[in-house]
Order: structure tokens, then C-alpha cells, then sequence
């Protein structure tokens, strides 16, 4: 490990700004402490509740990686398959998820008709389906949803443990105000849009104080990854098949930093190893489980990463029943999209460009992508409560929002306390707006804090305002990131998501034209005392306060920036 101690000297703060003068030029302050003091970086001054934001734990042995077992057998011995996850020190065979799992219920819901059989092998009833002509708007629609899944997996009450875990469709938040225990995400598969996978799982483990987890599923295409000359998958078995081991690496490195409570390799009993056994009488170690351990000695030897700064919410309509899919864009899987949904959309798709691209070229291209944005955005449901709210920087209405006067007193009580809401034009009527301004951009100050309504023309100038600089750093390259928050440190993630692509039944391949320079700007007031990459251990380039490296394709970094 390559450890670059630096003297630095006293530099002024910048920030930055382009000068339209139409758009509020004050932006929230991220500065904390005096000027360059050696002191340093504390956690509070950033996260103001981070108890909300630490979710409960699935172990009190802090992060899991579980290696998924059931599909090894016939093929490989499931007592030497458990041996060998216990020799490499990868994780646990040893699940800790509840025994009733509601696994990728929104597609079931939407696609498998009552008398049908999913990929667990339950024979499906299906409410929804059965009744679908006849739901006539989406709070129905939801009622219905929800009360299929609770029946379908037989979530008796509020103290039954459930494992909720979504694919396609950002239903997160659904499941955890019906009390689902753990909430979940499938990530791999066919499915895009990881990061935002990753905001709205972490939003609903937030809103509803839940542990929540992600899953990797290694089919792609009518193909699965499978080193064994048995071929468990059969016709779509194969070691070049699935997913990149790129695209497991940055994913699994994600979910780990962006504060995943625990990470499955589904099937992974199989998946990580090859058949030959080794001299200690073992399985010998696949690339892909190379990554898993990996990252489980990655999450044991840096065990406080700190917390996932995320200052930014959006606050999502009740109903706005996303659906990712893209045939059609339809609320529930049956309401065309409104305007609201259609912002929604569009925010999203500004944040993670190709989000809603779902496979449609076979290609991996989409599944994690770079952005101007940094990934530092939670997504909450609407009626999360004031002590929630008040713990993010801004909050953002999205979608065809209607606010309950409760609800309106709570975001004024919110802008009031100092924070900003930012808000379709149109929706400034239900906020009892009272405010100034041209048709691109109203203002209204609110105590400590303001309400700013802007039109849609202006949604990349509030996202580079009051997103894009919210930050400790200002990164320079088109790469994605964020930012994590311990006590003494900043953890930056940085991810080169370009130039690596894999089909289906194909290897995968690089362009390394798509390697990125990057450059960090740190900000913050406090002095830094050492920068060292942990990932790879990776050397960087440390000149005052400005940071420099060369991203290949594929590559991740993980910066450790420490203060005094």
C-alpha cells in the first residue's frame, strides 16, 4: 500500500459558479470549520442524523457477502463446496435472509398469470392480473399489488419476516411500508440502471430504518455463467456466458461503499468455483468468485467506510408505480405515464444516462454508467417524515404529486429549519407558495431555508447547483462517484464505466480509448494529511489540493482522504 503524506499549502475555497443571472447564485454551503484549520473531518458536520442513515445491520459481524448454495448439487459435494467458501474466506454459505422471499415479485405481478409457475417453482394466483381490466386508477392498483404479494408469499402480519426483493420495476418503497423485514434489489439478469437501483433501495432502507441488500444474478440473455463441465444451466450454461467479471467487480465494490447492508452471489455455490479440486482438498477459485472474496477481505480490512453522503432526496409521488420496462411506459404495468411521470423520468435519465435502456442490444452497456452527477441521491416515497426530511440538504418533488396539508407544513417546516425544496412549477400552488421570479425560476425564502420552483427547462441548472456542488470534491472526468464520510476521512468511489462491453455467449472487450483522466478538487476547509487508494492500491498524483490519476476501462478506485 502506497501511502503519499502530504504538506500542503494554504489555499483559498473555490467554488463554482457560470453566472446566470437568472438562477439564485447562493448555493448550499459544504464548507465546514475554519479556513484550513488542522482539524479534522467529522462526520456530523455532513451528516446531521447519521443513526437514520446507518441502516440496521443483517450481522453484528458487519457486512455479508453470502454465497448463495442449492444449485451445486448433483454436480459438485455441498459439504466440500461449503469447506472451500470457508478455506478462501469469500463470505458465508450461511444465508441470514428470512425463509419466506418475495423474489422479483414485480415482474411475477405483472407477467405470470393465475395458474402459471415462477422461477421458484410457486404456482402463481395472481389478483392483479385477474382483475387488471377492471382497476380503474393506481391507488386500486397498488392495494391490489400489495395485497397479492402478502397473500401469493403468505405474509400473514406485520410480524411476519419477509425478504422483498425487486428486479426490474423501483418498488422498494412499497414493500417497506408493508413491513417487508429486508428489502432488496437484483441487480445482473437483463436488467440496467444499477445506480438507480442503488438510490431507491437505499431511500426505502432509509425511510422505513430496514437493512436492505443487493443480488447478483449472473444470467444475461438467454445465458448464465457456469464454469462446471456438468453444466448445471444445461443449453445456457457456459464460461464465457453472462455477465463481464467487470461488471461484477464495480457493481458488488458499489453496492459495498454505497452502503448495502449485504451483497448475495445468487447461484454462487456453482458460479465460484471450477470443478478442479486443489491440494487442500478443495474447489478451485473461479474469477468470478475471485471477486467475491475480494471484497469480503476488502469490506473486513476496511470495516468503517462511514456513511454514503447522499444530500440530496426526491421525494416520488405515492403512486407513481414505475415501470422500467421499455414497451411501453405504463404506471402499475396499465396507466400511461403523465406529466409527472414523465419528469420523473426525465430526472432520472439526466442523472444515469441509458437508465431505462434495458438491454435492448444484448449489450452490457447501461447497466452502470458515468455521469456528470455524482451518485449522491436518495429516493424517498411521499409522506416520509420530518426528522427523515430534515436530514438531507435538498428535497425534490417529483412526479404528479398531491400534498396532504401535513405534508405541506412538513416542507415548509423543512425549508424553514434551513433546507431547500425544489419543486415543479406547477406544483408551487400546494406548497402556498408566496415567492418571486421569471417563468424559468420562482423563489420564495422560508425561514432558514427557501422554495425554489423551476420550469423543466431548467432541471440541469438546479442539478448542477444544488447537486453537483453539494460535494466536499469536485471531480473532473467523465466517470461516476461519490463521496462516504467517517470520522478523520473522506472514502471517495470512482468507477470508469465506459469502454468495457460483453454480449451474451461472448468474451468480453475493452476500449481502451475510454480510459478517463480524472482530477479531484478537494474543498472542504479541512487540511488534508494523506491520500491512499485502497481498491487496487493504485498510485495517485497529490499536488496541493488537487488530486490526479488515469481511470483504464473498467477500473475503480477507492480514495481515502484523511484529514489531520
Amino acid at each position: 500500500m502506497k501511502f503519499k503524506y502530504l504538506s500542503l499549502c494554504l489555499l483559498s475555497f473555490f467554488a463554482c459558479s457560470d453566472g446566470d443571472d437568472n438562477f439564485p447564485e447562493d448555493k448550499p454551503d459544504v464548507s465546514q470549520g475554519e479556513p484550513m484549520e488542522e482539524t479534522k473531518i467529522i462526520q456530523k458536520d455532513y451528516i446531521s442524523n447519521p443513526k437514520l442513515w446507518a441502516t440496521p445491520a443483517l450481522s453484528n459481524d458487519g457486512f455479508v457477502v453470502e454465497i448463495e448454495m442449492g444449485n451445486e448439487g448433483g454436480i459438485r459435494s455441498t459439504e466440500k463446496t461449503k469447506k472451500s467458501i470457508e478455506q478462501y474466506n469469500m463470505g458465508s454459505h450461511k444465508s441470514l435472509l428470512p425463509s419466506i422471499k418475495a423474489a422479483e415479485w414485480g415482474y411475477t405481478v405483472l407477467n405470470l398469470p393465475t395458474g402459471s409457475m415462477d422461477g421458484a417453482g410457486r404456482v402463481i394466483n395472481n389478483i392483479y392480473l385477474d382483475n387488471k381490466a377492471s382497476i380503474a386508477d393506481r391507488e386500486t392498483a397498488l392495494k391490489t399489488i400489495m395485497k397479492f404479494v402478502k397473500t401469493q408469499y403468505q405474509v400473514k402480519d406485520q410480524n411476519t419476516r419477509w425478504y422483498s426483493m425487486n428486479g426490474h420495476h423501483c418498488w422498494h418503497h412499497y414493500a417497506g411500508a408493508e413491513g417487508a423485514t429486508i428489502l432488496a434489489s437484483e441487480i445482473g439478469e437483463n436488467i440496467h440502471g444499477y445506480q438507480l437501483h442503488i438510490a431507491m433501495n437505499r431511500g426505502a432502507a432509509r425511510q422505513y430504518s430496514k437493512p436492505w441488500v443487493i443480488d447478483f444474478s449472473s444470467w444475461h440473455g438467454a445465458s448464465i455463467l457456469d464454469y462446471s463441465k456438468g453444466k448445471v444451466w444445461k443449453e445456457y450454461s457456459g464460461s464465457k456466458n453472462g455477465h463481464s467479471i467487470s461488471l461484477v467487480e464495480r457493481s458488488m465494490l458499489m453496492s459495498y461503499m454505497a452502503g448495502a447492508d449485504g451483497v448475495v452471489a445468487e447461484a454462487g455455490s456453482v458460479i465460484c468455483f471450477y470443478d478442479d479440486v486443489t491440494a487442500d482438498d478443495c474447489y478451485k477459485l473461479s474469477p468470478y468468485g475471485k471477486v467475491f472474496q475480494k471484497l469480503y477481505q476488502f469490506s473486513k480490512n476496511y470495516s468503517d467506510v462511514g456513511i454514503t453522503y447522499t444530500p440530496f432526496a426526491v421525494l416520488l409521488d405515492q403512486y407513481h408505480g414505475m415501470d422500467r420496462q421499455p414497451s411501453g411506459q405504463h404506471a402499475f404495468g396499465k396507466f400511461s405515464y403523465n406529466q409527472g411521470d414523465l419528469e420523473t423520468f426525465k430526472l432520472i435519465e439526466t442523472l444515469w444516462p441509458q437508465t431505462f435502456s434495458v438491454e435492448r442490444n444484448g449489450n452490457e452497456v447501461g447497466t452502470m454508467v458515468n455521469s456528470k452527477y455524482p451518485d449522491a441521491v436518495d429516493f424517498l416515497l411521499q409522506g416520509a417524515s420530518l426528522d427523515m426530511l430534515k436530514t438531507y440538504k435538498v428535497i425534490m418533488l417529483s412526479g404528479d404529486l398531491t400534498l396532504t396539508p401535513a405534508q405541506v407544513a412538513d416542507l415548509r417546516s423543512y425549508a424553514a429549519d434551513g433546507g431547500i425544496v425544489l419543486v415543479s412549477s406547477r406544483h408551487l400552488d400546494q406548497l402556498d407558495f408566496n415567492g418571486t421570479g421569471d417563468v424559468a425560476m420562482r423563489e420564495e425564502i422560508v425561514g432558514k431555508g427557501k422554495i425554489i420552483g423551476y420550469a423543466s427547462s431548467s432541471l440541469k441548472k438546479v442539478l448542477d447547483t444544488y447537486l453537483k456542488d453539494m460535494l466536499p470534491i469536485e471531480v473532473e472526468g467523465d466517470v461516476e462517484y461519490f463521496v462516504n464520510v467517517a470520522d478523520g476521512a473522506f472514502y471517495v468511489t470512482l468507477i470508469n464505466n465506459d469502454g468495457v462491453t460483453k454480449l451474451p455467449k461472448s468474451s468480453m472487450k475493452k476500449d481502451n480509448s475510454k480510459s478517463k483522466d480524472v482530477t479531484i478538487n478537494y474543498k472542504a476547509n479541512n487540511k488534508i494529511q494523506s491520500v491512499e487508494e485502497l481498491w487496487n492500491k493504485n498510485d495517485v498524483s497529490v499536488e496541493g489540493r488537487t488530486i490526479k490519476f488515469r481511470m483504464q476501462p473498467g477500473d475503480c478506485y477507492v480514495l481515502k482522504i484523511a484529514s489531520v
